[in-house]
């Protein structure tokens, strides 16, 4: 059963299966201090934890994080232009973070606000699992048309 959010929503399937999407859990960052008590992520393999999509003509990153939990973000960093897909996620004050490669800016992955100025945010959206002709597969949601296009002086 549909949520009454999902009535208000156009959803695009992204053909992208949830077991294709690396589990971020798996690459949460460990951290260091340095000599001056700077905290920094410790040096690691890069994994891109993104699955990227162009959905509605939206570049998008889609995220895993654990078995049932999936975000989808814009891909570009509002702030740097750094490609989201490929920055760390972290936990931040509770909050799940996807954290630009260009600056380190994090941002709310299930708001797309900014940890750092709130004059930025990043656009989020919604995403459900449907199964298609018995297959899983990510949907994400862009907001429906909540008024005509078109008005009777129109013709």
């Amino acid at each position: 059963m549909q949520s009454q959010r999902s009535n208000t929503l156009l959803w695009f399937d992204t053909c992208i299966h949830p077991d294709d999407v690396v589990d971020a859990k798996n690459y949460m960052p460990e951290y260091e201090y340095t000599v001056t008590g700077v905290k920094r992520i410790k040096k690691r393999e890069r994994v891109q934890l993104g699955s990227t999509v162009v959905i509605n003509g939206k570049a998008l990153a889609i995220f895993r994080h654990g078995d049932d939990r999936f975000f989808a973000i814009q891909q570009i960093c509002p702030h740097a232009g750094g490609n989201l897909a490929m920055g760390d996620i972290e936990e931040i004050d509770r909050m799940l973070c996807i954290s630009c490669p260009r600056h380190k800016w994090p941002f709310v992955l299930l708001s797309g606000d900014c940890l750092v100025t709130d004059t930025i945010r990043a656009e989020q959206y919604p995403v459900e699992i449907r199964l298609t002709n018995g297959i899983k597969s990510i949907f994400v949601g862009f907001p429906g048309l909540n008024q005509t296009l078109f008005y009777e002086a129109d013709f």
